[in-house]
């Protein structure tokens, strides 16, 4: 939910509290035995933040570790984003921070917003498989005309956290 908005607030235009919950419950009832089991199966929760005249966006979501499976049932998982963006136009925006890389199509648009069940085979087998999905680095993206672009630094060795910056990934694509 947006908790505050005032676009005329030349040092904080909006402040919003962001995040998502993702459950899971059966429960079976027959002849050949009973079984119930309740899942939290993602909780995220974070801010999202623009300032300076929405030249500035402070975007920090964690991820909580509270599974059905864990027995510890320990909250603090890691962070997922947790970048700093300066919107200097519409064709350069610098991101610093933890972000989720952009690297092919199913990168392209947040889980929220994915018509299919799952991303794909590739995209799981490069970056879930390792479960550092959320990256530290440092992007520059933006769009001109019908073309957008990123490139971006990223870390050799991902690590849960913040980690340090050794390789570049630019590439083009086309707004439709």
């Amino acid at each position: 939910p947006v908790l505050y908005k005032n676009d005329s607030n030349p040092v904080l235009e909006e402040f919003d509290l962001i995040g998502r919950i993702q459950l899971d419950y059966f429960n079976v009832d027959s002849n050949r035995g009973d079984n119930d089991f309740f899942e939290i199966r993602r909780m995220r929760m974070g801010i999202d933040s623009w300032w300076a005249q929405r030249h500035i966006e402070l975007k920090a979501e964690l991820d909580t570790n509270l599974r059905g499976f864990n027995a510890d049932e320990v909250f603090y998982n890691r962070m997922t984003n947790l970048f700093l963006n300066f919107h200097i136009n519409d064709a350069i925006n610098i991101r610093v921070g933890k972000f989720e890389p952009k690297f092919g199509y199913d990168r392209e648009f947040t889980d929220n917003q994915h018509k299919f069940f799952e991303r794909s085979f590739f995209d799981d087998n490069v970056f879930n498989n390792t479960g550092n999905d959320y990256l530290s680095g440092f992007s520059v993206l933006g769009k001109i005309g019908n073309w957008g672009y990123p490139a971006s630094i990223f870390p050799r060795h991902m690590d849960k956290e913040l980690g340090g910056f050794t390789g570049v990934r630019p590439r083009v694509h086309r707004h439709p």
